[in-house]
């Protein structure tokens, strides 16, 4: 015991191994909403994921995806960034513990640190490490697939690395910093917010002489060299994979992915957005980190008031992450990352602000029972919120969804977050309801896509060649600005008209869901069935199936679970109501019950089960 008590990596490997069985109790089993299920999709079947690509992560996530040790391959992904989380939490303790050592505190300019025993520099870093590794963005990262857990490693090593290198002077350091750096650019641009503190820092430190110059051309070659993993793109894109968003092939293609120019538009988008977003990042940062930690985070940034240096490298940080998190259009709160890394920084210097400010030994233990309370809020606030081992709403929605339909058909959808992506993942790796035709229309947008369904629906573009080919040339011009949105909505409206008559000709059964344009399906009956609707030729005369959803309880923590009742509730409603219409009384009255025991506030339900008629 007294081995490990001073043993730096041994406190490490403590706080990494109960992290990581925190996440393996709270860890998603099933695919959850918006990207995993592309995700999963693309590091199963190595494909191209969604910019900037991702090289590394998909690599990895292959070769973690298809290791033997059971379990679908969803969970061993969501395993994947469970581990890679409880990495980074090692790797944070590590930094959090140089940074209160004293070759930090003369790089930073600082005074010596107090004598003081050995386990209060680690009491503190390991507060720290706990403040950050249960706060809510940082934990949601270890429960399901996403490519900031591997984002949150290289954050700890590559900040802990430069400042080794600027503290030690070492050139072996300062090698291995450069080629960490160019590694974490190969799985996410975030990396790039560190440059002004980095630059900052740097220049403060060896000034702008030939020396600093030159110490920066010795980092070029290997910053750079594992940028050559992005040639995974256009090798593996030439292949035609399954999953090959972008088609990044060409040059010019390689060169959009990996700047992420589709998603340009969404960057500095509006004043009002960033001030929206401004003003939810500071509402929400108590509650992330459990309320209490923020008075260790304001005690260190107060006690960094006779360290400058320190306290604007951790200002840049804080500030250009929150710049970026603000000015992208997207709700991502994992953009939040980096300045969230920032909070844990001042946490831990609080922390150890805290500890050293009374003397003896008996109020200095009390002082680390206080600061260990105040470290483990976030933990037991946040917990039941982010525990997904029993969430299966996704999931369960997107199976009640594809089993709506009959064998062969062609559904149209517009519902990317909770059915797109899922879909997406649950019928090309896990092969279900591999016989339905799954269209996105909002991914209709994309050159890419088209490849796609060429793999998984020759039959319909080739039948409706002529319209595809004109909506992909209009797409072309739009892009270009050189096309308004109304020539756009007219050739997609003729397209999915093509596609509906090529699917009736092969004798499929065309489907969409609930949040389908109405304007698309107007000349057509749509018959309710399950949680979609059937088109039917106006003077058809078929008579759809009652399909009923089966699903698991809803989450509380999930926000998505009043939508989703919601909408298995219109499933029953729906159906009565076709029932009634049809003339089964019985049955449509059975249906219009089911939906209003779901929602008793249901007052469209209420009323037909009063007046049939």
């Amino acid at each position: 015991m007294k081995a490990i008590r001073y043993n730096d990596n041994a406190w490490g490997l403590l706080l990494a191994a109960s992290a990581f069985c925190v996440y393996l109790r709270t860890l998603s089993g099933t695919v959850t909403t918006e990207d995993p299920g592309e995700l999963a999709t693309a590091l199963y079947t190595l494909g191209i994921a969604h910019p900037t690509g991702y090289p590394l992560f998909t690599l990895l996530g292959w070769f973690f995806s298809h290791l033997p040790i059971g379990g679908t391959v969803i969970w061993r992904l969501n395993l994947l960034g469970a581990l890679l989380a409880a990495f980074a939490a090692f790797s944070f303790f590590r930094l959090f513990l140089f940074l209160l050592s004293p070759s930090a505190r003369a790089l930073f300019g600082m005074a010596p640190p107090p004598a003081a025993n050995p386990t209060v520099p680690r009491a503190a870093a390991a507060a720290g490490t706990v403040v950050f590794a249960y706060s809510a963005v940082y934990w949601s990262e270890a429960v399901a697939l996403e490519v900031y857990a591997l984002h949150l490693v290289f954050l700890a090593l590559v900040t802990g690395l430069f400042l080794r290198a600027l503290a030690d002077g070492t050139r072996r350091t300062w090698i291995l910093f450069a080629f960490t750096l160019g590694l974490s650019f190969t799985n996410h641009m975030m990396t790039v917010l560190l440059a002004p503190a980095f630059l900052y820092l740097f220049f403060s430190v060896h000034g702008f002489g030939r020396a600093a110059w030159g110490r920066i051309a010795v980092a070029v070659l290997p910053f750079l060299a594992p940028l050559s993993l992005y040639l995974y793109l256009p090798l593996r894109a030439a292949q035609g994979p399954l999953m090959n968003w972008g088609d990044p092939s060409t040059p010019g293609a390689v060169w959009k992915h990996v700047t992420a120019a589709q998603y340009g538009d969404q960057m500095f988008s509006s004043w009002e957005i960033a001030g929206r977003k401004f003003a939810g990042f500071f509402r929400e940062l108590p509650g992330d980190f459990g309320y209490a930690p923020l008075v260790l985070a304001v005690l260190g940034l107060w006690s960094l008031r006779r360290a400058p240096r320190l306290l604007v490298f951790t200002a840049l940080i804080f500030a250009t992450g929150v710049f970026y998190a603000v000015n992208y259009a997207f709700n991502d709160p994992n953009f939040n990352l980096n300045a969230h890394f920032v909070v844990a920084t001042w946490a831990v210097l609080g922390a150890r602000w805290i500890v050293d400010l009374p003397a003896g030994a008996r109020p200095r233990r009390v002082a680390l029972l206080v600061v260990g309370v105040i470290a483990l809020c976030p933990l037991f606030l946040n917990f039941s919120h982010l525990d997904k081992s029993r969430d299966t709403l996704v999931d369960d929605y997107a199976r009640n969804v594809l089993n709506s339909m009959d064998s062969g058909a062609v559904f149209f959808t517009n519902e990317y977050e909770r059915l797109g992506g899922p879909a997406f993942y649950l019928q090309n790796v896990e092969g279900f309801r591999k016989d339905v035709a799954v269209l996105d229309i909002i991914l209709l947008g994309n050159p890419w896509y088209f490849g796609h369904l060429e793999q998984r629906a020759p039959w319909l573009l080739e039948e409706s060649r002529a319209e595809v080919e004109v909506f992909r040339a209009k797409m072309d011009r739009f892009l270009e600005s050189q096309e308004d949105s109304t020539g756009i909505r007219a050739s997609v409206a003729v397209m999915f008209h093509a596609f509906v008559r090529a699917s009736w000709r092969a004798g499929r059964p065309v489907y969409v869901s609930g949040g389908i344009n109405p304007d698309l399906i107007e000349p057509y009956q749509h018959a309710p069935t399950g949680m979609v609707f059937r088109l039917l030729a106006a003077e058809d005369t078929t008579r759809v199936a009652v399909r009923e959803p089966v699903y698991r309880p809803l989450p509380a923590s999930n926000p998505l679970s009043p939508t989703v009742l919601w909408d298995y509730a219109q499933s029953y409603a729906y159906q009565g109501a076709y029932r009634l219409w049809l003339g089964d009384t019985a049955e449509g009255r059975r249906l219009l019950r089911k939906a209003v025991e779901l929602k008793p506030d249901f007052h469209q339900a209420r009323e037909m089960l009063e007046n049939p008629r």
